[in-house]
């Protein structure tokens, strides 16, 4: 996107050092369940999940602006999980959406 229109492409896993990963591999299931998996994610638990979801975040930091490049997108957006700082911003907007803490605290206990 940009003043010359929207550009599309396709984008491959293995062009990001990423295995391919089966459908099933990386589906959700239902609220609960599809939390812990974010929760997981954020721990640093590696696996096809934590993969797709720093992928999308790279087109998300790239797309912002914040990077140059989807490669970039994508160190920025491990530097986050790793270094727990995404753990902190979803605690953090949790707070400002008065969300419930407690519950967020009890998921995390679970896994």
């Amino acid at each position: 996107m940009g003043g010359d229109g929207i550009s599309t492409y396709t984008v491959e896993p293995e062009d990001f050092g990423l295995p391919r990963a089966d459908p099933e591999d990386i589906s959700g299931g239902d609220g609960e369940e599809s939390a812990r998996i974010m929760l997981r994610v954020l721990k640093g638990v590696e696996g096809p999940r934590r993969d797709i979801t720093l992928l999308n975040a790279a087109a998300a930091i790239f797309l912002s602006g914040e990077a140059e490049s989807l490669k970039e997108g994508l160190r920025f957006a491990e530097r986050s999980v790793d270094s727990g700082r995404a753990r902190e911003k979803l605690e953090e907007l949790v707070e400002a959406t008065d969300g419930d803490l407690e519950r967020l605290e009890e998921l995390e206990g679970s896994l």
